[in-house]
């Protein structure tokens, strides 16, 4: 009897081992917004984490009704800004997973991506099943975080009033756009990688609206990512990892320089500044540069933050130049011209 006892705890304790260390590991709740399935059509869905003190890296899988739901593309979320973020959407049909990691560990406190899709089928309810792979997800110590997911569910919003109306066809296309330029190679793009980007993004579009050839070049492709960049450039500027506001490092720059305002002069110190910060340099290059340095006007003008130019920089004495050098030239015209006089006066008082 006692070695029976033995053998059934033994038993036990094996089967809870699992159950034991997911409860003694840091775990977060994943949870979603309901699907608005009152029309078919584009629609995105928001990922959320809750709960956790921190994570490093992740990875989740979602299992969907092809026939119902088409995922078009993924992005990040504020929790997940800083780091990779990757996707295999549309490689295998009906499922897909997000991979996301970082050099150091953030909060899992908020929205962890953004998925763009679209809805197949109006007034069908179905569910999205969600699940994550343990040995992609942990914290910055590489021990275990566990995902407490749950699926995500429809719902007739104009029946139920849980939200305000789904996403629009444009919030479904900037997503896409925004996905295919931050996935862009570094550096210069070549010509067939710019067309890659563009087959790419209008394909995208018309599988989520049927809008056929939304972009005819790549440079109308890359003003309107600048256009989405510029729409929420002042929130970025304010996320960067510093103890100053934007404002703050736009006025130490222009402190530096003897300068008052942003101006074609000195844009590019503000913008190295601000990238040395961790701001995406997309914004730089996208955003048209007149816009740009409004836009940086704008947050210094919006904030209490004073310019101090008691000090002259190497920059301004240097513009100065060309008028210390003519008042210097007139000043010794003048000087010799009195010694002129001066010497021919003594020379006719002398002869006389």
């Amino acid at each position: 009897m006692k070695r029976a006892f033995q053998v059934l705890f033994a038993v036990l304790l094996v089967i809870s081992l699992p159950a034991m260390n997911a409860s003694s590991a840091d775990s977060v709740r994943i949870v979603s917004e309901c699907i608005d399935n009152s029309a078919a059509g584009s629609c995105i869905i928001r990922v959320y984490a809750h709960g956790g003190s921190g994570i490093m890296g992740f990875r989740l899988h979602f299992g969907y009704p092809a026939d119902k739901l088409r995922p078009v593309a993924a992005q990040k979320g504020e929790v997940t800004k800083k780091g990779s973020l990757t996707d295999n959407i549309g490689v295998n049909e009906g499922e897909f997973d997000l991979l996301w990691n970082n050099t150091e560990e953030v909060p899992a406190e908020g929205e962890l991506a953004v998925i763009s899709a679209e809805l197949l089928k109006a007034g069908e309810p179905f569910t999205v099943d969600v699940d994550f792979a343990q040995e992609d997800t942990f914290n910055e110590k590489y021990e275990d975080v566990v995902f407490v997911c749950e699926p995500v569910f429809t719902a007739d919003i104009a029946e139920v009033g849980r939200y305000e109306g789904g996403s629009s066809g444009s919030d479904a296309a900037s997503l896409i756009i925004e996905s295919a330029m931050k996935d862009a190679p570094e550096g210069e793009l070549s010509d067939s990688q710019k067309q890659e980007l563009l087959d790419s993004v209008n394909k995208a579009i018309e599988s989520s609206s049927g809008e056929k050839e939304r972009f005819s070049d790549f440079g109308e492709l890359s003003r309107e990512y600048g256009s989405i960049l510029l729409e929420r450039f002042p929130e970025e500027a304010e996320k960067l990892g510093t103890d100053l506001s934007a404002a703050q490092i736009i006025g130490d720059v222009l402190e530096q320089r003897g300068d008052t305002e942003v101006n074609s002069d000195n844009i590019d110190d503000v913008i190295g500044h601000f990238e040395d910060e961790g701001l995406d340099a997309d914004y730089a290059e996208y955003i048209d540069r007149d816009e740009l340095i409004k836009a940086y006007s704008d947050i210094l003008e919006d904030s209490d933050v004073e310019i101090k130019t008691d000090k002259t920089s190497e920059h301004s004495s240097a513009d100065n130049l060309p008028f210390v050098a003519a008042v210097l030239g007139v000043l010794t015209v003048a000087a010799v011209s009195g010694i002129s006089l001066f010497c021919v006066r003594r020379r006719k008082n002398a002869q006389k």
